[in-house]
């Protein structure tokens, strides 16, 4: 048994972890468990992502857990400037290598941020948006076209007005989307195979987690 924590940014997350992820790793022997990146400053709770932060709740948690991973929102780092999801990976990776000495593992440690946040898995299949009555075709359409327009739904931007959540938000306005509650839902709807399928990133981070139960 490979006991698993994941570091999740808010509800949201966390929603997703124990609907989705939990469930489809259990079947590798991977058992994992929710962690929330304590107080922050969004109303779900997440956001204010910072890499110390992160860091220092690596170093709370890898005692208590076979393996410990991250799933952030690129979107929610404060002070990333320029850097891109994989140069903020691995700077995860190399402050907690310095912070942990001897205790570091790669197969211990994986730092993983969603680019650009948990909202982009959801646009793999728009018809699983059918959870409000009145949520319609039209609707559903919209963010079609959206996706239609990128090369996968990782790659859907994160600009502060056209970031997948601010798009789910505009476009599901009466009943308006909430996040911690339909997100989850809409997830476990599309299903984490079909989340592979389509988002790269993703498919890559649940492909090492899936293999832990073979360290383990």
């Amino acid at each position: 048994m490979m006991r698993l924590a994941i570091i999740c940014e808010g509800q949201t997350e966390e929603g997703f972890v124990k609907q989705c992820l939990a469930p489809h790793l259990a079947q590798y022997s991977v058992y994992a468990t929710p962690q929330l990146l304590g107080k922050t400053a969004r109303k779900d709770g997440g956001g204010n992502v910072s890499v110390d932060r992160v860091v220092s709740y690596i170093r709370l948690l890898h005692r208590g857990f076979d393996c410990v991973t991250t799933f952030l929102d690129y979107y929610g780092f404060k002070k990333k400037g320029e850097m891109s999801c994989e140069e903020l990976t691995n700077e995860i990776a190399e402050i907690a290598q310095s912070a942990l000495g001897a205790g570091y593992s790669e197969e211990r440690i994986i730092p993983y941020i969603q680019r650009h946040e948990f909202e982009a898995l959801l646009f793999c299949q728009p018809n699983a948006f059918d959870l409000e009555e009145d949520w319609n075709d039209r609707q559903r359409e919209e963010l079609e076209l959206i996706r239609r327009q990128f090369a996968t739904p990782e790659d859907i931007n994160d600009n502060p007005s056209t970031s997948p959540s601010k798009r789910l938000e505009q476009t599901f306005s009466s009943p308006k989307y909430r996040k911690s509650l339909h997100g989850p839902l809409i997830a476990e709807q599309i299903g984490v195979d079909m989340m592979r399928e389509a988002c790269p990133g993703f498919c890559q981070w649940l492909s090492r987690l899936e293999a832990l139960s073979i360290g383990g």
